[in-house]
């Protein structure tokens, strides 16, 4: 027999009214709620499964609200979730971020792109100072693409622990460092300056220790500590 019904629990604050299967499982539309919280939407064997909104009302770092679809009980398709770290919008597997997505944190940085298992990994990422990261991430930090930061300086390239370690410095006046990076700083490579002077080889401190200088008129220098 399937129909509806309305159910009630005082000792555990359960009120269910909504449709049922012989079983007496929710099963179709039914609006739950439990503890103060909520979940209006579509039910499959006493699970959600299909479109629901569900609104959990607890202490700040568990409550939340999520509109969309679900999958055996759990968050699964297209949905929008808005807790105390921000709001989601996009692609959930299995109750996480997963698939295609846009991710606004309770800070105001946005990350547009692929999510994998919760995690940003791919896309990009524009802080509320003004800085943009895109390209690949692995716990929440670029490791290799283009950082751009909001006064006008590009670091492309390989990236550890959000520094550039591989790649190409391009200032905001047209000086480009390539080559290999310590620290932020070049160490091993070359020194193109838009006044047309050119440092090639090994750095320390931003000076060129062993290599070359070519000046504007092409003419060359080899040798140490050159500036």
């Amino acid at each position: 027999m399937t129909g509806t019904m309305n159910l009630t629990s005082n000792s555990y604050g359960l009120i269910y009214s909504g449709e049922f299967n012989k079983n007496k499982q929710k099963h179709g539309y039914g609006e739950y709620q439990y503890n103060g919280n909520s979940y209006r939407g579509f039910w499959k064997n006493d699970k959600r499964d299909g479109l629901g909104i569900e609104t959990l009302i607890g202490d700040r770092k568990r409550s939340y609200s999520y509109n969309g679809t679900w999958k055996a009980d759990k968050k699964h398709g297209q949905g929008s979730l808005t807790n105390v770290h921000g709001t989601y919008v996009g692609s959930f597997n299995d109750n996480k971020y997963h698939g295609q997505g846009v991710l606004t944190s309770s800070e105001g940085d946005v990350s547009n792109g692929q999510f994998a298992n919760g995690q940003f990994v791919n896309g990009l990422l524009t802080t509320k100072t003004g800085d943009t990261y895109d390209g690949q991430f692995a716990r929440k930090k670029l490791v290799n693409g283009t950082w751009t930061t909001k006064s006008g300086h590009t670091y492309v390239g390989q990236f550890v622990n959000g520094k550039l370690v591989n790649g190409v410095y391009t200032t905001r006046k047209g000086d480009t460092y390539s080559g290999q990076f310590a620290y932020g700083r070049l160490v091993v490579g070359t020194i193109k300056k838009k006044n047309g002077k050119s440092y090639e080889g090994r750095f320390s401190k931003g000076e060129l220790t062993l290599g070359n200088l070519t000046e504007a008129n092409g003419r060359s220098y080899y040798g140490k500590t050159i500036k």
